[in-house]
C-alpha cells in the first residue's frame, strides 16, 4: 500500500513527518546528492527502529497471548505500517539519488566528450582568409594570376593538381558555406535590379 500525508499524518509523530514531506513530490526534486544522504540514512534509521519495536511486540504478544505468530486482532498493525512507510520513503529517496548521479555522470561525461572536442578540432579560419585563399575561377584568370605572381604557380604541374592543392588546403574550413552565402546574396541582389 502506498501511503499518502493523509496516511502520514494519523501516523508519524511531529519530528517523522518533515521527512515523509521531504520525500513526495516536487520537494524530492530540491535535495543535493549530500542532503539525500542523510534523509536516506534518517529514514533507515527510523525503519530499523520500528522494525525492531515490531519484533519485541510481537514477542511480547506471543508471550502474553500464546499465540504462535506473535499478532493477535490489530495489536502492533500501526508499528508495522510504520515500518513499510519508512521502507517506502527510503526507497523513493534512493531512486531519487540513482537518478541525481545518473545525470551528473552524463553532466560530466558531456563536458569531457566537449574538450575532447574542441581539442582535435582545427583552429578556425577566418572568412576573409578563406575567400582571399580561393583560387580563380577560369582558365584566364589563372593564368593572370600566375602572370602577376610568379612564385604562386611554382611546384604546381597542372590545373588539376592546383585544384586537389587547393580542396585540401581548404579542407575542414568554412569556405562553402561562405561561398553559398555570398552567392545567394548576389542572387537576390539581381532580383531587386531586374525588378526596377
Amino acid at each position: 500500500m502506498a501511503y499518502n500525508r493523509r496516511h502520514a499524518r494519523g501516523l508519524l509523530s511531529a519530528s517523522e513527518l518533515p521527512l515523509f514531506e521531504s520525500s513526495v513530490g516536487e520537494a524530492l526534486t530540491g535535495w543535493s546528492a549530500a542532503q539525500l544522504r542523510q534523509k536516506i540514512k534518517r529514514a533507515c534509521d527510523l525503519r530499523d527502529k520500528y522494525r525492531d519495536l515490531l519484533r519485541r511486540q510481537k514477542l511480547a504478544t506471543r508471550e502474553r497471548t500464546g499465540t504462535k505468530s506473535g499478532v493477535q486482532g490489530k495489536d502492533n498493525a500501526r508499528t508495522e505500517q510504520k515500518v513499510k512507510l519508512f521502507e517506502e520513503v527510503q526507497q523513493r529517496l534512493e531512486g531519487r539519488q540513482v537518478k541525481l548521479a545518473a545525470a551528473e555522470a552524463r553532466k560530466a561525461s558531456q563536458a569531457e566528450g566537449a574538450l575532447a572536442l574542441a581539442a582535435t578540432r582545427k583552429p578556425r579560419v577566418e572568412p576573409s582568409k578563406v575567400i582571399a585563399a580561393k583560387g580563380p575561377s577560369n582558365k584566364r584568370a589563372a593564368v593572370a594570376s600566375v602572370a602577376r605572381n610568379p612564385k604562386a604557380g611554382v611546384g604546381l604541374t597542372g590545373e588539376k593538381a592546383s585544384a586537389a592543392a587547393q580542396r585540401s588546403k581548404l579542407a575542414g574550413s568554412r569556405s562553402k558555406v561562405i561561398q553559398t552565402h555570398i552567392a545567394s546574396q548576389d542572387r537576390r541582389q539581381q532580383a531587386v535590379r531586374d525588378k526596377r
